[in-house]
């Protein structure tokens, strides 16, 4: 399909800035195809960053919950070790470095929720290029295309509902900030256990 772009300097448009045809309706309609088309390939890179956001969240929250497992583990087994009578401790003791337990603390703590929040600042930065995006081209659509008399076209997004495209791409924001709203909790919920 050959992009065309409408020039807004008349009638005389040339043909070369035209698509073929001498029917208004034809005209139209391919305009239409071209611009749907646009809002779906922005409806599918909606598509790919909720998808990449979801995955990217389940391998976070799946290693915050074996850190905190692995820090449970690592506290009941210091605490074995410090309740073992000196005479039975073996050289070297059992319990865990001090070390390990300060690393896994620093990432339950720190590192994983900055992360994820993080990469909710990211979806959202591009939901909103994306929903830029579709407002333009819908916008566009709207106010630049001459319609005929009797449209017959449905409108340019969201199944021809303005509101259906508005719910639609609410959605694909609300993700991420209820990802980035669950680590601020994790965050600040470890903060008041740990001190």
């Amino acid at each position: 399909m050959d992009l065309y772009f409408i020039r807004h300097t008349g009638p005389s448009a040339d043909a070369a800035t035209t698509p073929p045809g001498d029917d208004a309706a034809d005209t139209i309609f391919e305009q239409f195809k071209i611009f749907r088309a646009y809002i779906e390939h922005q409806h599918h890179l909606v598509n790919f960053r909720i998808s990449w956001t979801l995955t990217i969240q389940a391998l976070l929250f799946a290693a915050y919950s074996y850190s905190i497992q692995k820090l449970a583990d690592l506290g009941l087994a210091t605490e074995r070790a410090a309740k073992t009578p000196p005479d039975t401790i073996p050289t070297p003791p059992v319990g865990p470095p001090h070390d390990a337990i300060q690393m896994l603390s620093v990432l339950v703590r720190y590192v994983l929720p900055l992360i994820g929040i993080l990469v909710g600042i990211v979806a959202l930065l591009g939901m909103a290029a994306a929903i830029l995006a579709v407002y333009r081209l819908e916008t566009d659509w709207n106010v630049n295309v001459p319609k005929p008399a009797r449209p017959h076209l449905p409108a340019i997004g969201g199944g021809g509902s303005a509101m259906a495209s508005i719910v639609g791409l609410g959605v694909s924001v609300l993700i991420p900030i209820v990802f980035m709203t669950a680590w601020a909790y994790l965050w600040m919920e470890y903060r008041k256990a740990v001190f």
